[in-house]
């Protein structure tokens, strides 16, 4: 067993299999464990190869053994994926040098093994990639290889980054209609501060709006907590804000999970 998933892990474009099909089962019966012993370095490669084997082959616990590292991560939890985000948790796999080329792949490899619950998450990664990218898909350097997206997919992903982009226009007007908090401990300072962040965050309101629109507050409106107005705010008003934001995050969240979940089971 270990011979064959060294085989997978180097990329060897052959890998023999034993036969009958019975036989290929048996060989596989101690991945689990091995993959469990393997993590969090679990190289998405290797995961890849045995969601396919495993469907290839129709070994059912194969595939959902190698499919939970990618549910994990491409949770259906807003609070775990916020965690993902602020780096509080982490993967139990590694993706490539190529990452662009592994999202494209989780979405390949969930429409493969019908594990929609990868799927929205999935399709989010993808959008903060160029259209180009979606047209022509993404080269992985090491072996040239190119993985491209399905059609309808990528209709998806350009419809998606257009409400995206909306979505992250009102994310960011949340500095803009924000107020002091009534525990506000310093009330002679934080109202000033924020008037003046709202004329600031105003006035470049173009460069805060992305498609990142469910990342955390901090990369997704990164620019803004470096200006001394938003360091200068009381923990009370900071905390307001942010909450605010995450709020209309978790609106977000809960209304493009409706949506996404009808579209990809299309």
């Amino acid at each position: 067993m270990r011979r064959l998933l060294r085989a997978i892990y180097d990329g060897r474009g052959y890998v023999p299999l034993p036969s009958p099909p019975t036989s290929t089962a048996s060989s596989f019966k101690f991945t689990p464990r091995y993959l469990r012993d393997m993590s969090p370095y679990v190289p998405f490669a290797l995961i890849s190869a045995l969601m396919r084997l495993g469907h290839k082959y129709k070994l059912k616990d194969i595939v959902d053994d190698a499919a939970q590292h990618l549910e994990d991560y491409f949770t259906t939890d807003f609070g775990t994926w916020l965690q993902y985000c602020n780096g509080d948790t982490g993967t139990t796999f590694d993706f490539s040098d190529d990452e662009g080329a592994d999202i494209f792949e989780a979405v390949n490899l969930a429409r493969l093994t019908h594990k929609f619950s990868i799927l929205p998450l999935a399709l989010y990664k993808c959008c903060q990639y160029d259209l180009a990218e979606f047209v022509f898909g993404i080269e992985r350097e090491a072996s040239g290889d190119v993985v491209y997206l399905g059609q309808d997919d990528v209709e998806r992903c350009v419809r998606a980054r257009e409400r995206l982009l909306r979505e992250s226009c009102q994310m960011a007007q949340t500095i803009g209609s924000a107020t002091s908090s009534p525990h506000c401990e310093a009330p002679h300072v934080c109202p000033r501060q924020l008037e003046s962040l709202h004329k600031t965050s105003t006035s470049m309101l173009a460069g805060l709006i992305n498609t990142d629109a469910l990342s955390g507050f901090r990369e997704q409106l990164g620019m803004v907590t470096g200006f001394v107005q938003w360091m200068e705010l009381c923990y009370e008003c900071w905390e307001g804000l942010a909450f605010q934001h995450e709020l209309k995050q978790r609106e977000t969240w809960g209304s493009s999970w409706i949506y996404w979940i009808w579209r990809t089971r299309i």
